[in-house]
Order: C-alpha cells, then sequence, then structure tokens
C-alpha cells in the first residue's frame, strides 16, 4: 500500500512538474530586424518572445534556448520569473548577456530549430524557423497559439492583440462608391482580408 501511494505521488508530482513548465511560449519572433525595437546598445538584433500563458507564476532558471536540437541547452535562463499573462523579451544577438537585457550567445536564421527546454530535459515547444522578410515576424495567431502566422506590424513584450488593436489600414478611403470594388483591411497580418462592397 505504501509503495502504490509512492508511485501515485511520484506520478503525480512528475504531471505537476510537466504542466508548470509546459505553461511558457514561444510567442513571437523576429529573424530580420532592421528597424525594429533597438537593445541597449542601439542594436536592431534578432528577438523571440516568451509568454507565460499559466495561472501560476513559473521559474525560468535551468530553462534552456537554443537553435540547435542536438544543443537545447546552449543558452540557459537565469533564475528569474514569469508572472501569469507575462512577456519576455530576449534578443538573439550573440552577445550572451544577462544584464540590462537577455541576449543569447547566438542568433537566428531560417535554417535554424528554435527550441525551449525545461529543467528536467524536456522539450516545451521546438519550431522549424522559416525565411521571413525584414521586420516581420512570425508567432502564434494569439498569444500562447501553436497556430504560426505572419505580422506586418511586430509587438515585442506586448501581445499579439495589440496589433489588432492600432493597425487599421484600408486600401480605399472612406466613401459611396458607384461600383463595386474590393476593399483590403490590413490588420498586422501578412494574409489580406478582402471584402466586396457596391
Amino acid at each position: 500500500m505504501i509503495r502504490t501511494s509512492s508511485i501515485i505521488l511520484s506520478f503525480f508530482l512528475a504531471l505537476t512538474f510537466h504542466n508548470v513548465f509546459a505553461q511558457i511560449n514561444l510567442n513571437e519572433w523576429v529573424l530580420e530586424n532592421s528597424t525594429g525595437i533597438a537593445d541597449a546598445d542601439g542594436d536592431h538584433s534578432d528577438w523571440v518572445e516568451l509568454y507565460n500563458s499559466s495561472s501560476t507564476a513559473v521559474d525560468l532558471n535551468g530553462y534552456g534556448l537554443s537553435d540547435a536540437p542536438a544543443e537545447p541547452y546552449k543558452w540557459v535562463f537565469p533564475s528569474l520569473t514569469m508572472q501569469p499573462g507575462e512577456f519576455l523579451l530576449v534578443f538573439c544577438s550573440d552577445k550572451n548577456q544577462f544584464i540590462p537585457e537577455l541576449h543569447t550567445n547566438f542568433k537566428l536564421s531560417d535554417e535554424d530549430v528554435l527550441v525551449l527546454t525545461d529543467p528536467l530535459g524536456n522539450t516545451v515547444q521546438s519550431i522549424e524557423l522559416e525565411e521571413l522578410p525584414y521586420n516581420v515576424s512570425q508567432g502564434g495567431v494569439i498569444d500562447g497559439s501553436t497556430e504560426l502566422k505572419q505580422f506586418y506590424i511586430p509587438t515585442p513584450n506586448d501581445s499579439i492583440l495589440t496589433m489588432f488593436r492600432t493597425a487599421k489600414l484600408l486600401s480605399h478611403q472612406p466613401g459611396f462608391a458607384w461600383r463595386s470594388i474590393s476593399t483590403i483591411c490590413y490588420c498586422g497580418l501578412t494574409t489580406q482580408i478582402q471584402s466586396y462592397h457596391r
């Protein structure tokens, strides 16, 4: 009976730890940053944004971030707590520093596989990067989602929903039309949304 209880307790603890670790997401990233957010040195480096989609705080101490699956702990996070719903920006600049900002010891390219690993060695998320235009990001269609989209308006350290609240660009000016026209609404997504009006 004691042995059975120990097994059940061990399973519960393992499941609990896995669930806590699994709440950190690779939320958004940029491979070619030429005019976007700059780091403390004024450089426009590649970057990755993490998101805590859980309802509990998570200590990132021991998490690994890498551009190669064979080296999951190529760069390791220091002791740093992410609160529920919090975003964290990491510059992928090859500067390898923790103060005043987080900088990995590698840069990103479209040939890389971005890997986030928890302290127990579990792969939290693994993403094959693809070629992106300059200053265009890719990430979850909503914060924490694994369904990926490209965004004309990156939102480092902020919710992707911010882009939808601020970006309202129309291909035609408001007014009356005497013939059928195609109107395109650019809402930050690289996918164009078309509607037809008469």
